[in-house]
């Protein structure tokens, strides 16, 4: 496995720039850090959390957790008293409704940054709303971190990374590590989701509750 430090430094090497000058550590982590994003996403290797929310009538939107990536399935409290929960429609902010009642679907809202859920109709009443969604891969910061891909698709942090600091050295060598980045993302997405989905016929995956 290939930690942070060793990322930078190899990073450093391919570049023959051993320590900072025309480009920061700050920086190389900076693009270790996107393409590790990337690849955790298109991998779908991020872990899976939930944010519970209370709504209040006349209330539409809702934050979202800080850490959140992308929606896995959004559910409301049924009235009966069961404690059993339906699954929301994802819809989209054109199917917004001005009128109040149970929602029965939602859509996402990025407003400042920050992930909104917005439910349809607006509640007219204090329910409870769960989200479950895919986790932020975590941020490369201290020089241990280590990414969650399989070690052997690590160099393609690194290749994403000397690409942007020959761009920026408008040295049009660039384009040949893009290219291996991305043509290693379509092996490593081929690779690694073959082996979730024939794990999974084998293992049930339960959530949170």
């Amino acid at each position: 496995m290939s930690a942070l430090s060793a990322l930078l430094a190899n990073c450093r090497t391919e570049v023959v720039e051993p320590t900072a000058g025309f480009w920061s550590d700050a920086e190389f982590k900076a693009w270790l850090n996107i393409a590790n994003n990337r690849l955790t996403t298109e991998c779908e290797l991020e872990s899976t959390s939930l944010t519970s929310i209370s709504t209040v009538s006349g209330t539409e939107l809702y934050n979202l957790a800080s850490d959140f990536d992308r929606i896995l399935r959004a559910e409301r409290e049924i009235e009966d008293g069961s404690g059993n929960y339906r699954i929301l429609t994802q819809l989209s902010v054109s199917d917004r409704l001005e009128t109040k009642g149970t929602p029965l679907g939602y859509y996402l809202w990025q407003g400042s940054g920050v992930f909104q859920i917005g439910l349809i109709p607006v509640p007219d009443l204090v329910k409870a709303v769960r989200v479950y969604y895919y986790v932020k891969a975590t941020t490369l910061t201290a020089d241990g971190d280590t990414p969650v891909i399989p070690s052997r698709y690590h160099h393609l942090l690194e290749k994403y990374a000397v690409a942007m600091a020959l761009q920026k050295q408008q040295d049009p060598a660039f384009q040949v590590y893009l290219s291996q980045y991305e043509a290693g993302i379509i092996e490593m997405k081929r690779d690694v989701l073959n082996q979730q989905r024939g794990a999974s016929q084998f293992q049930t995956i339960k959530l949170v509750n």
